[in-house]
């Protein structure tokens, strides 16, 4: 395991050493621009022909974000895994993080945070780990819309509705989208809620989805509305012992190879529907 932190960068006092350093890692500016609408000073990433080693991505979080990392760098999924860049790139320092960690999700790396949060430590796994499923970041609904390009981000949200009652068939239909193995949405009826846990982008492209159910359902009258929710729909009678006999012998009879076997099956649906409406004739139902 390795743990690094952030550190100054020294400066190389041989030409020899400084064209290897050029050669082996991403270019960065030394003397970096303020943003003209912000102020904020700028990052310039210059990437190598050949691309980058993963531990090169990993040193510029160590070097121009606060960050800890906690990663095995002799994991076969961080050993001699590259990343290439057509084009060198400049964005605000603030943005560093979120950057590289798209990067990262590129070779199915995941940065997940753990320990204190004024420790500010991230480990570096695998997109299978099982690590990752159980420390995601929690994003309130208001502020999704601003995590929706930040790949590699796996949060948990909670997202309400106003006018969508029939919360299991929206889940059921959201939950094709979700991310194979760590996505997860599960709905609290009584609240009109979901609760969902995936990879930013998904999660906020179901949202997108609930918020235009919820519209479409707000343009239905109360009544239609009423008639929808699973809450007062009405549900069917309890069939009793013969009913449910019925249907078993009535699927045996579709079913049946012989001749034998189907007037036999017949023999007992025509008894059972005998028996059915003499009970109902009794019980006053006709």
């Amino acid at each position: 395991m390795k743990i690094i932190r952030r550190s100054s960068i020294a400066r190389p006092l041989g030409l020899a050493i400084l064209a290897a350093l050029l050669l082996a890692a991403p270019a960065v500016s030394q003397d970096a621009p303020e943003s003209r609408h912000t102020g904020e000073k700028m990052f310039t990433f210059t990437p190598a022909p050949n691309g980058n080693d993963v531990e090169q991505l990993l040193e510029i979080l160590e070097k121009s974000t606060p960050v800890t990392l906690i990663y095995d760098p002799s994991s076969p999924q961080i050993r001699g895994r590259k990343c290439t860049v057509k084009g060198e790139v400049t964005i605000p320092e603030s943005e560093i993080f979120g950057w590289v960690r798209s990067l990262l999700f590129f070779q199915r790396l995941v940065l997940v945070p753990t320990g204190p949060r004024r420790a500010n430590a991230w480990m570096v796994v695998d997109f299978n780990n099982p690590s990752l499923a159980t420390h995601p970041e929690y994003v309130p609904e208001a502020e999704l819309l601003d995590w929706e390009r930040r790949d590699g981000a796996y949060i948990v949200t909670t997202i309400t509705m106003k006018n969508l009652s029939d919360t299991a068939r929206a889940r059921n239909a959201l939950a094709q989208l979700t991310t194979r193995q760590v996505g997860r949405i599960n709905d609290i009826p009584q609240t009109r809620s979901f609760v969902i846990a995936d990879f930013a982008p998904v999660a906020v492209a179901c949202w997108r989805m609930l918020k235009t159910m919820d519209d479409e359902a707000g343009k239905l009258t109360p009544e239609e509305r009423e008639a929808l929710d699973p809450r007062t729909r009405q549900k069917p009678p309890v069939k009793t012992t013969d009913q449910q006999l019925l249907d078993k012998y009535e699927q045996r009879l579709m079913g049946s190879q012989t001749s034998q076997a189907a007037q036999y099956f017949l023999s007992k649906i025509l008894e059972l529907e005998t028996r059915i409406e003499k009970a109902k004739v009794e019980a006053g139902e006709e």
